[in-house]
This record gives structure tokens, sequence and C-alpha cells, in this order.
């Protein structure tokens, strides 16, 4: 909302959708979010069933769509963000989060706790700088951006 509304000129945290795809300018891809199941490495939760375990998730992501490995488990929680979903691990008010690996991997530094990922990545998603099509400096700060991303990758030229 603050790019679609001029109150700020870029945002560099966004998954593309043809939706915002009418009002925004995308760059070039830069980095992949990979979600994962996640529990406690000292959960001991290896010879549970899923039907067994409380799953979390983050409210309104559009992971959550098609929700069918969601309906495996015995309870699940909606949050409203990562650090709800970290916070309940460490508690262990929920035994498996639905997290982004880089996520898990800061919160593996800042706690020094040990996370288990359960099974590969469900899903990846890339992450894109955008700027409000009806800004006027938008399509010069993604093309900036765009030819920054490009450089740091064929740093040769």
């Amino acid at each position: 909302m603050l790019i679609a509304d001029s109150l700020a000129d870029l945002d560099c945290s966004v998954w593309f959708s043809q939706s915002r795809a009418r009002i925004l300018t995308y760059s070039t891809p830069f980095m992949f979010n990979r979600y994962a199941l996640y529990a406690m490495a000292d959960k001991g939760i290896s010879s549970l069933k899923t039907d067994q375990l409380h799953l979390g998730i983050i409210r309104g992501f559009e992971y959550l769509q098609p929700p069918e490995f969601i309906s495996s488990y015995g309870t699940v929680t909606k949050v409203r963000d990562s650090e709800i979903l970290l916070k309940m691990l460490l508690s262990h008010r929920i035994d498996v989060g639905l997290l982004d690996q880089r996520v898990v991997q800061w919160s593996q530094r800042q706690h020094h706790q040990e996370y288990l990922q359960i099974d590969k990545p469900l899903f990846s998603r890339e992450l894109h700088c955008v700027a409000a099509k009806e800004n006027p400096r938008g399509a010069t700060l993604i093309a900036a951006f765009n030819a920054g991303l490009l450089a740091t990758q064929n740093p040769s030229q």
C-alpha cells in the first residue's frame, strides 16, 4: 500500500501476482523465499503422525492455496507473522511451523536453538523490488536496481 499510494519509492520484498502487476513495476527477481516445515530439533516429533501434531502457519499467505497438506494436521493455528511462529516453536506451543529457510537460519543464530527441517521445502517464491507504475521515477528506479543486480552477478563487466 505504501508503494501504491506513493508514500515510498521501492519495496524490495514482494512476491509477483497478476493483481499487483497492474499497479506495480517489478524488478528482476533477486532472491528466493524457500518455505519448509520446521520443528525444534529436541522435540522428537519424527515418530508422530501429522494428525497428532500442532501446525503453525501465517494467515493470509498465498501458500495456503491449495491447503491440502494443512488438513492432515491435528490442530492448525494461524498467526500474523514469522516472529510469532518462531516464538511458538521455541516455547513448544506448536510442534511444527511453516517458515522461510532464511528466517529459521537467522533464528538459529539469534537464539542458539537447533531446528529440524521436515522433508524438502514445500515451495519457493521469487522476491522482487517494486515501484508504483504511477511513480514518475518508478521505471528508472527499477532499471537502476536491475542494472545493479546484473553488475553484482557479472562483476567483470
